[in-house]
């Protein structure tokens, strides 16, 4: 009998014969068919008889994408059994040690210069990057929405020259929602911004298209759109509305899914959430007053902070680098940070006339990580 760690021959010949159907049907779906006839006959001869044969497929192909991306994914990433060794050991307070050799390198408040300015026709809402910091897009109340690149933007001089005008920092502006855009994230991993609105819709722009302006996707809600969080491998996207029930939606097939246990939900409108940095865990904000947390596989809540805010409404959340820490505001005009682990609250400020570009900025760079 074979062991678990052992393939027969068999086996191997089974695992061949698929490989092989998976190339041929590559080929043909490649319009290779003439290298396609000459492999399947190539192998007739070599399995004494046996025709493999195939239909044309990309599965190969798509394969190959996934098999690559886990593979990223893996060397980007600490395990989960990591994250979790490493938050079992927490100290009696912040890590100021992690990262040390950046906590000099991030400019002063006073250093920071307007690079470039462009405008909507309305107030700007919502702005992100994405993951490599090369686009930029912002939402308006207009309803409109502009991507940019960050390269143009920096290196664009005063002088508007035939050749800048041709290389214009804002490379789309698209139209397609009826009322102000309230949440914008681009996907991870293909060319799609996703965008939500006061319309209580979400729509996937390819931005790859410059002559199309409208969405290629569109998803309708029961309520306004409050906040849009991907999954690190974009399989995944987070949804907060003016709901208190958190929706996780599958990106391929728009199929929805919430937590199995509503007492665990919030009570009132979602405001703001974030994943950490592996997607093990999410975070969730709401004018319910609560900060909550989410297992990431399970969907299931883990830990709430009730009050987080003395009861005023918790308006946004972040999640620092190292997943030890939340930072959260809220309108009684402070921002806190919090332990993850323990729940502790382990620093506050009052912003209102008071800069806070610093804290904010120390938790996104990692000096608080």
């Amino acid at each position: 009998m074979p062991t678990a760690n052992h393939q027969t021959a068999s086996d191997v010949m089974k695992e061949r014969e698929r490989l092989y159907k998976l190339i041929i049907g590559q080929l043909r779906s490649d319009k290779f068919e003439t290298i396609a006839y000459d492999l399947t006959i190539a192998l007739k001869n070599a399995t004494g008889g046996f025709m493999i044969t195939s239909a044309p497929t990309n599965r190969l192909s798509q394969l190959l994408n996934y098999g690559l991306r886990y593979e990223e994914l893996n060397e980007e990433t600490e395990s989960h059994s990591k994250k979790l060794e490493k938050a079992t050991n927490l100290g009696p307070g912040l890590d100021l040690e992690y990262d040390t050799d950046d906590m000099n390198s991030s400019p002063t408040v006073i250093q920071y210069e307007t690079a470039y300015v462009t405008s909507h026709k309305a107030p700007t809402r919502v702005a992100c990057f994405t993951a490599d910091g090369k686009l930029c897009a912002t939402g308006s109340v207009d309803a409109s929405l502009k991507i940019m690149d960050v390269e143009r933007m920096i290196t664009k001089s005063q002088q508007q020259t035939k050749q800048e005008q041709e290389n214009h920092p804002v490379i789309r502006t698209l139209y397609d929602h009826l009322d102000s855009i309230t949440a914008l994230t681009f996907h991870p991993v293909t060319t799609h911004l996703v965008s939500g609105s006061k319309d209580c819709t979400i729509k996937v722009f390819d931005f790859t298209k410059a002559s199309v302006k409208k969405a290629v996707k569109c998803l309708e809600e029961g309520a306004a759109v409050r906040s849009l969080a991907f999954h690190q491998t974009g399989d995944y996207l987070l949804m907060a509305l003016d709901h208190p029930i958190i929706r996780l939606y599958d990106y391929e097939t728009l199929k929805c899914y919430v937590s199995s246990n509503s007492l665990s939900q919030h009570t009132s409108s979602v405001l703001g959430l974030c994943w950490n940095s592996d997607c093990t865990m999410y975070a969730s904000c709401s004018s319910d007053g609560s900060i909550k947390l989410w297992d990431g596989v399970s969907n299931r809540c883990v830990k709430t902070f009730d009050d987080a805010h003395n009861g005023a409404e918790v308006t946004s959340i972040q999640f620092s680098r190292n997943g030890k820490y939340v930072l959260s505001s809220g309108k009684d005009s402070v921002v806190k940070l919090w332990e993850v682990t323990s729940g502790k609250q382990w620093y506050q400020r009052r912003v209102r006339g008071e800069p806070q570009s610093d804290l904010l900025h120390s938790i996104k760079q990692g000096t608080i990580c």
